[in-house]
């Protein structure tokens, strides 16, 4: 029953407070999931934990996205679908760049989706998952 797939990137942006060497913050993306013939926006939400050293050149970085994707769709054959667990941590380089930091960082993502089938003649409910590799770029304003 979880015949779902996303081939689209992950948009997203954080909002992040803290000190040098760590920060937290929270943010949000956008993406387009597939079930069957049906197309539905997953959006992630989610608090960010981003952990590096205090240097001024290239460094390392270690980051941590947890959180919720939002996800609704009422596919086709009395399937309906809802978001679940977004997980998403990452290990890169921060780069900085005049007065600003780009970010290069090669995570794994981990996302679940329910589907429930209540068709007037059978129910079930099953949670899938969609994980993989993740490439990671941003820069810090």
């Amino acid at each position: 029953m979880n015949n779902f797939s996303s081939s689209d990137p992950v948009f997203g942006g954080s909002m992040e407070i803290g000190g040098k060497g760590s920060v937290m913050g929270f943010g949000a993306g956008l993406s387009l999931m597939q079930f069957k013939d049906a197309t539905s926006p997953y959006i992630p939400i989610y608090a960010d934990i981003c952990l590096y050293t205090n240097e001024r050149k290239a460094r390392p970085i270690l980051q941590l996205k947890g959180g919720y994707g939002v996800y609704n769709n009422n596919a086709a054959y009395g399937v309906k679908q809802s978001g679940g667990i977004y997980f998403n941590p990452s290990a890169g380089l921060l780069v900085p760049i005049k007065k600003r930091d780009l970010i290069f960082a090669l995570g794994y993502l981990y996302s679940e989706i329910t589907s429930k089938l209540n068709n007037g003649y059978v129910q079930a409910s099953t949670t899938g998952h969609m994980s993989g590799w993740s490439l990671n770029l941003g820069v810090k304003l």
